[in-house]
C-alpha cells in the first residue's frame, strides 16, 4: 500500500516552502488499465520471452506493478474444444516456444474470466493443467475444480503488489519509457531532498542539472517513491559506468560534498 500520509507530509511540506494557496482535495483511486497484447511480431515475441517466460515470480508479469496477465490462444476452431489459458510458462508453453509458436498468443490483464477470442465472441476458457500442477503456489486451491483465477489473484499478493501506476501504453510490452510528466517528478523529488544527493551529501541547487533521479530497477517508467533515488551525476555514474562526467563535473560536485 502507497504511504499517503507520509507523501503528502513531504508535498505539504513542499507547498509551505514555495508559499502555493491551499486547496482542498479528495483522492480518488485509479483502475487499472485493462491490457490486451497480440504478441504477433518477433520483437514482442522476443519481449515476452525475456519479461513474462523468466520473470522470477513464476508467473506472466511486467513487473511487480503490473499485476498477473494471462495467455491464450485466440482462435476458435469449429469442431475442436476451446484452447486453455496459462498464468505461467508451464511445460505446454515450453513446448510452443520451442516450435517458434509463441506468435500464436494473446496476453491480458483482464481477469474477469471472459477471453476475447478473434472472431468477436467472449469466451469463458478452462486454466491449463500444466500450469496448476507447475505453479508453486497451487496450496490455494485443492484441485483443479477448485481453481479461480480471484485464487490465483490471492496467491500473488505478495509478489505483485497491486498499486496502480500510469505507464502503460496499449499495445506496448516494453514499457520502458518516461513518463510525460518526468521532469515535474525530478524537480519535485529532488527539491524534497532539498537539492543533495543522497549518497555523497553534495548540495546542488546552484547546478540542478549534476543531480539526478535514478531508477533502482531500471525501469524508467516506474516512478514509486521506492524506486526512486536522487543521485550526483559521479555516485550516479558509479551504477552507469558509461555515463560520461568531466573532470570539472567531478571536481564541483567533490567540493559541495561538505557544503
Amino acid at each position: 500500500m502507497l504511504d499517503t500520509d507520509k507523501i503528502l507530509s513531504g508535498l505539504e511540506a513542499l507547498r509551505r516552502r514555495i508559499n502555493a494557496p491551499f486547496l482542498e482535495c479528495e483522492l480518488t483511486p485509479l483502475p487499472k488499465p485493462g491490457i490486451t497484447i497480440d504478441i504477433d511480431t518477433p520483437e514482442k515475441v522476443d519481449a515476452a520471452k525475456e519479461f513474462f517466460l523468466n520473470h522470477p515470480s513464476g508467473i506472466f508479469t511486467i513487473d511487480r506493478y503490473s499485476g498477473i496477465f494471462l495467455l491464450y490462444i485466440p482462435y476458435v476452431t469449429p469442431g475442436l474444444p476451446l484452447p486453455k489459458f496459462h498464468f505461467m510458462p508451464c511445460s505446454a508453453i515450453r513446448r510452443m516456444d520451442g516450435k517458434g509458436m509463441l506468435d500464436r498468443y494473446r496476453l491480458t490483464s483482464d481477469l474477469s474470466g471472459e477471453f476475447m477470442m478473434s472472431d468477436g465472441t467472449c469466451q469463458k476458457l478452462e486454466v491449463c493443467r500444466n500450469c496448476l500442477k507447475e505453479y508453486t503456489g497451487r496450496r490455494m486451491w485443492q484441485g483443479h475444480n477448485d481453481f479461480t483465477i480471484g485464487k490465483l489473484v490471492d496467491s500473488t499478493a505478495d509478489l505483485l503488489p497491486r498499486e496502480y501506476i500510469d505507464r502503460v501504453r496499449m499495445g506496448v510490452i516494453l514499457p520502458n519509457e518516461y513518463p510525460k510528466n518526468w521532469v515535474n517528478i525530478s524537480n519535485v523529488l529532488r527539491e524534497l531532498k532539498h537539492w543533495r544527493c543522497s549518497q555523497c551529501g553534495a548540495d546542488l541547487h546552484e547546478r540542478p542539472g549534476l543531480l539526478h533521479v535514478h531508477h533502482i530497477n531500471k525501469i524508467r517508467s516506474d516512478t514509486s517513491p521506492a524506486n526512486l533515488r536522487v543521485l550526483c551525476k559521479l555516485c550516479h555514474a558509479k551504477i552507469h559506468p558509461s555515463m560520461n562526467v568531466t573532470d570539472e563535473e567531478a571536481e564541483y560536485i567533490r567540493s559541495k560534498r561538505n557544503s
